[in-house]
């Protein structure tokens, strides 16, 4: 049996610094829903015209409604251009069947 399944909806993503100089953490608030005690894998991109990715983490927040920030590092070698964060949250439901829920903050200045 399939059935469409959300174990997170995510609202509200703000970008809190919306201008950083390359090298210094971009911060995001996010207000989620999770439905699941699973933890989620963040797999991420940087985008302006190219995809810079953004190594995985692990992301443990706890079931139910809330809050977070969360600090996006950027690069020192990066230019100064306006770009994006691009994600989903993918979690591993069982061995058979992985969910990821995609998400995109609006877009931010390096400078």
């Amino acid at each position: 049996m399939t059935y469409p399944y959300q174990p997170v909806v995510f609202t509200n993503i703000t970008v809190l610094t919306p201008s950083v100089t390359a090298g210094e953490d971009v911060l995001i608030y996010w207000e989620y829903c999770k439905f699941t005690n699973a933890p989620s894998t963040i797999k991420g991109v940087v985008v302006d015209d190219y995809s810079l990715s953004i190594t995985e983490y692990q992301s443990s927040v706890p079931k139910g409604c809330g809050d977070a920030v969360t600090r996006l590092p950027t690069k020192k070698h990066m230019r100064g251009d306006t770009y994006y964060y691009r994600a989903k949250s993918c979690f591993e439901m069982n061995k058979l069947r992985t969910i990821c829920v995609p998400y995109r903050t609006s877009e931010f200045t390096l400078t």
